[in-house]
């Protein structure tokens, strides 16, 4: 049984206070923020870009801004193990190998100012292929704004959207679960299509040389076109203290809210955390950052029971639907390790936390290890690889584990002034109760074309 089909719908009055709840949350000022108190540029709120899976912030790739570059590609793709969220007349599901060919449009590129900086990394393609339900657009960015106000008071804005038919594969879908992205579907099990956006913002007030207050806070939503599936909304705010013990090291302890709500099903999660913080530079080109704690889950929703034998005899039927609540408490982590060079990275993560779930599996713990490495070339090559491990599992319900383990690689070869060849590869195999051993591979090749010295960085 899978979470949302015990759900029921609820009334016209619980979609307008969605509705409403929607437009609150996105009012919210946002996001965790792993801020240093210097300057702007060693700020570093983001984490990694929406569209990477090298550690990389938006507009970046390795330690520098990479001037902004738009540009346009044609390519032929492969794609094996595509699922669609509805059961064939035999109560299978259908899967799919399709080909295809796409139109990609892209920019991406970062800007520092003396106080402030702006980072883009945008995508976008349209998809013709060999089955129907799969043609169409798939569109992802990643915004981020920062700036320094005074000496004491630094800002940070952020937006992440878009929408995609694929589960996983290019850069359609990020590749691993984010804590900082509930906003991001990263964990799909059918390939439907959904939209989502996450606006984030932060301010960071610096008390004294040592000591800095950080204030944060997220609106996320995301719609699956699906009605077998559950879309979210949500919305969640915290605070820091950070304390500099030493010029490379930083400790410091927060809390968090966060409140996960399921339009059409009865369903939502209230959830506070705490944890304590170190951000350690071990040199110039390592960074270790690490955010340990605990948070408790306050979860309702509902569940299929089986009817004793009386009450099934009076409804003439053997099952029936119960209301729960159920509270708990576990662990939270988020460790990453990133090695930075002047035009490339690599970066290793281990998280453990809440999650809000992929439509089928509602509030969830995830816990994830993934590694990646880019580099953005320095003559004729860029090349990025990632691999990662995910587990999920149910807060509410019984539901067994959701496992996924993913990897893929990419290579960009500059041909000419304005034309290169780009290369992508992506394979995930995953496990659950309802979908058992799926494999899927997405494969594209083709040409790209942009004016400037560098080739095209993957990621």
């Amino acid at each position: 049984m899978t979470e949302d089909a015990a759900l029921t719908p609820t009334g016209t009055a619980g979609k307008t206070g969605a509705l409403i709840r929607i437009a609150a949350a996105f009012s919210i000022v946002a996001a965790l923020l792993l801020l240093t108190p210097h300057s702007v540029r060693a700020q570093g709120y983001g984490g990694p870009s929406l569209l990477s899976r090298g550690g990389n912030s938006p507009g970046k790739r390795g330690r520098a801004p990479v001037d902004f570059r738009v540009y346009g590609a044609v390519r032929g793709s492969y794609e094996s193990g595509l699922i669609t969220a509805q059961l064939t007349d035999t109560g299978e599901l259908n899967s799919l190998d399709i080909k295809g060919v796409q139109v990609e449009l892209g920019a991406y590129g970062a800007k520092n100012w003396r106080r402030s900086s702006l980072g883009l990394d945008y995508r976008g393609d349209y998809r013709k292929t060999t089955f129907d339900l799969y043609d169409g657009s798939n569109q992802a960015l990643s915004l981020d704004w920062q700036s320094q106000i005074t000496n004491r008071v630094s800002y940070f804005l952020r937006q992440t959207g878009g929408t995609t038919n694929r589960a996983f594969g290019g850069f359609s879908a990020p590749a691993f679960v984010d804590q900082n992205n509930l906003g991001v579907p990263l964990n799909e099990v059918y390939d439907s299509r959904v939209y989502f956006a996450q606006t984030s913002a932060g301010i960071a007030y610096r008390q004294s040389a040592r000591n800095t207050l950080r204030l944060s806070g997220d609106g996320f939503v995301i719609r699956r076109t699906s009605r077998a599936l559950v879309g979210m909304q949500g919305y969640r705010a915290g605070a820091d203290f950070v304390r500099q013990v030493t010029r490379s090291t930083l400790i410091g302890a927060g809390y968090g809210y966060l409140k996960f709500e399921f339009p059409r099903v009865y369903g939502a999660s209230e959830i506070h955390m705490v944890h304590g913080i170190l951000d350690r530079r071990i040199n110039r080109n390592l960074n270790l950052k690490a955010q340990l704690g605990v948070f408790r889950a306050d979860t309702t929703g509902t569940q299929r029971i089986v009817l004793s034998p009386e009450i099934a005899a009076i409804l003439g039927r053997t099952t029936g639907v119960e209301a729960f609540q159920r509270i708990s408490l576990s662990p939270q982590i988020m460790i990453s390790v990133n090695y930075t060079l002047e035009r490339g990275s690599f970066s290793a993560a281990l998280n453990s936390g809440v999650n809000p779930g992929n439509g089928v599996y509602l509030t969830s713990r995830a816990d994830s290890i993934s590694g990646g490495y880019s580099y953005a070339g320095i003559r004729r090559l860029s090349l990025g690889l990632s691999a990662g491990y995910t587990r999920t599992n149910s807060i509410g319900l019984i539901l067994g584990d959701l496992t996924s383990v993913q990897g893929g690689g990419g290579m960009t070869y500059k041909l000419s002034e304005y034309l290169s060849l780009s290369v992508q590869a992506d394979r995930r195999r995953f496990t659950s109760p309802a979908v058992a051993g799926r494999n899927g591979s997405s494969i594209s090749a083709g040409l790209s074309f942009a004016p400037g010295r560098l080739p095209l960085s993957i990621w």
